[in-house]
């Protein structure tokens, strides 16, 4: 692979003419295989299958909110109230929003095995700005001292800079070392290019009719220039779907011989696709029906499949990219600390959510404006919402107990639907005094009217 290839658009030499890349190129220079198909992480994007992954996974992980929280002395958290929630939930750079750096971030992790970002730091705070930098022009040293050491090649200026380990934000994917992950178009080089491979041949194939070859044989013998003329002519006709079946006129002696087709490899083509794509999505931890391949799912199963993939795909990036930009933004880790907010994806359907929030609700784990909150609704004025409530149908078991035998009366004649007790719920005794009560107390002005 030359490393000046120009569909990379990598010129990433010093001032000097030396290499930047180090020992980092040898993970990027995928290398042949047997397709004999170039792979590199930009051009596997090619295959609809990489694309399809990447942008699954990317475009879910930056679709969640992600907040710095601080933790709580009697437990749980809350949204910390500092500048840097500012940078990753609401501007995280000048031209870029949290949505877009996410997904550009995620992007590169799963094209290059690792994301950077220069921390820029101002009069707001210890991280301001987030400034993206691209992979291919970044080399990593580890020192003697354990700490990391950057240097980027800015390509506007030509520029080579040294950055410390707390200046740059590093997402890795799998490593070997601890320091670079993996490339990960490297390690499944033979897969992608077999899906180049079989779309390349697909799009050849069906741009040339459907059809595994023509032959234009001759009556009489041909000069190599009359050949070469009579089948470029012939190709500017016929080739490509649009001009299938159009009439050929040829010259006198000259005669078309088809090529055998067989229906077998249209169908060994399909197959071959199709497991090109589920291989792709093996090696990228992304469900196949999330990419397209419905086949093997069925709609009574969409909803616990949404969960695997949440829990078993989703779940290990997040981790990954929630710890790393707590270790390199956040200065107190012991406080604060960074985090998505799944809420979204683990709601589930609206029966589901619904009487998960009828249970918290019922036990006053929520009050009203905080489930209007979870509905995106807004609170209730005055604090009307700032309430909880509990069922009251529910009594001690020390209520049913031989020694409490009062009690377990009364909580046998309630009338347990409305949790209150009737007057012919009441203990003997007790509807006498009430009558005499009722008896005892006269509207006044019904008295007035029997003095009269």
């Amino acid at each position: 692979m030359d490393r000046d290839d120009p569909e990379l658009n990598l010129d990433i030499r010093a001032l000097d003419g030396t290499s930047l890349w180090g020992p980092y190129w040898n993970q990027l220079a995928c290398g042949s295989n047997s397709a004999r198909v170039k792979v590199t992480p930009e051009n596997s994007l090619r295959a609809s299958a990489v694309l399809a992954c990447v942008r699954v996974k990317a475009e879910s992980i930056a679709s969640l909110p992600m907040h710095v929280y601080t933790r709580l002395p009697e437990g749980g958290k809350e949204i910390a109230d500092i500048p840097l929630e500012h940078v990753v939930n609401r501007q995280p750079n000048g031209w870029q929003t949290p949505f877009e750096w996410t997904e550009l971030m995620v992007s590169w992790m799963m094209l290059y095995g690792n994301a950077y970002s220069l921390i820029k730091n101002g009069r707001r705070g210890s991280v301001t700005e987030l400034l993206p930098m691209h992979p291919t022009r970044i080399t990593v040293e580890r020192l003697q001292n354990g700490r990391l050491r950057y240097t980027y090649n800015e390509l506007e200026t030509g520029a080579v800079k040294t950055y410390r380990q707390d200046q740059v934000f590093h997402l890795r994917w799998l490593s070997g070392d601890g320091v670079l992950g993996y490339v990960p178009s490297s390690l499944s080089t033979e897969t992608i290019a077999l899906a180049r491979a079989a779309e390349i041949f697909s799009s050849a194939y069906f741009g040339n009719g459907a059809r595994a070859g023509t032959i234009l044989e001759s009556d009489t013998p041909l000069k190599p220039e009359t050949m070469k003329r009579l089948r470029d002519s012939f190709n500017d006709i016929h080739r490509g779907a649009d001009n299938f079946s159009k009439t050929a006129v040829l010259p006198h002696g000259v005669h078309i011989k088809e090529m055998p087709s067989n229906a077998s490899t249209t169908s060994q083509l399909l197959e071959t696709r199709r497991f090109s794509v589920e291989d792709i999505a093996r090696c990228m931890r992304v469900p196949p029906y999330m990419i397209g391949l419905l086949d093997k799912s069925s709609f009574g199963s969409m909803e616990q499949q949404a969960r695997d993939f949440m829990t078993f795909s989703l779940m290990p990036e997040l981790r990954r990219f929630a710890q790393a930009a707590t270790r390199d933004l956040v200065t107190d880790e012991e406080k604060n600390y960074i985090d998505f907010d799944t809420t979204m994806f683990l709601q589930g359907d609206f029966d589901s959510r619904s009487k998960w929030v009828r249970e918290l609700f019922h036990i006053g784990a929520l009050s009203v404006d905080e489930v209007r909150k979870a509905e995106g609704l807004n609170p209730l004025p005055n604090g009307e919402g700032d309430k909880r409530f509990v069922q009251t149908s529910m009594a001690l078991l020390e209520a049913f107990t031989e020694e409490n035998p009062t009690a377990q009366a009364n909580v046998m004649h309630a009338n347990p639907d409305e949790g209150e007790v009737g007057v012919d719920d009441m203990t003997p005794g007790e509807d006498d005094d009430a009558a005499e009560e009722n008896l005892d107390t006269k509207n006044p002005v019904e008295e007035e009217e029997d003095d009269e």
